[in-house]
């Protein structure tokens, strides 16, 4: 699978020379930017690997420069390539599409936390507390929420460091992260999110 999945990278770049002929600088942007948006997908995955195997606690900031690295990246790659071949501004459209793929990325963390029919499907409460992933709510609960004690806060890192799949802990956690107001900032972050990127896009 892994195989597989990294010769799908390298697919759409061959196709560059089939599909322009002549046009030797556009052909060089999309070499240049396919390669820049493949190594900012491994950049991104390669920080949230570490964080919850390193047992790292990232900043809010460092946590939404992953997931621009990350989840927004194949969207960027698309409007990059796009706005190149139409010789567009891209500074709008990139921007709209990474402020989607950060509000969509919390919005993913949240279900993982909050859905009884996610956690049924994926056959485990909590997945990403399971696999210890340090996500914007776990950040803002640790770093900036006065709502629970430092004790608290270090049993949530505790229980992410654990790997456990033990419900009665993993929910224990879940409580922590719903006293801290962490759940609710995420919330309100990925709608505040949404509507800046929907306004900006108006305006352009």
């Amino acid at each position: 699978a892994v195989n597989t999945g990294t010769i799908m990278y390298c697919v759409p770049i061959m196709k560059i020379d089939e599909f322009i002929k002549e046009d030797d600088s556009l052909k060089y942007f999309m070499y240049k930017t396919c390669c820049e948006e493949t190594a900012n997908l491994h950049f991104g995955q390669n920080w949230d690997i570490h964080w919850h195997n390193g047992k790292l606690m990232p900043t809010e900031e460092q946590y939404l420069q992953m997931i621009t690295n990350k989840t927004s990246v194949l969207p960027r790659l698309c409007v990059r390539l796009i706005a190149g071949i139409m010789k567009e501004d891209d500074t709008e459209i990139v921007n709209f599409v990474e402020q989607l793929g950060a509000a969509f990325q919390i919005q993913d963390d949240l279900i993982a936390i909050k859905s009884d029919i996610y956690a049924k499907e994926r056959g485990i409460l909590a997945e990403d507390i399971h696999e210890g992933k340090r996500t914007l709510i776990v950040s803002h609960a640790y770093f900036k929420s006065d709502k629970i004690t430092d004790a608290e806060k270090s049993r949530l890192l505790e229980i992410l460091d654990m790997k456990t799949k033990d419900e009665t802990i993993l929910r224990e956690a879940v409580n922590i992260l719903n006293k801290s107001g962490a759940v609710e900032y995420a919330e309100m972050r990925a709608k505040t999110m949404l509507e800046d990127a929907w306004e900006r896009i108006d305006k352009a």
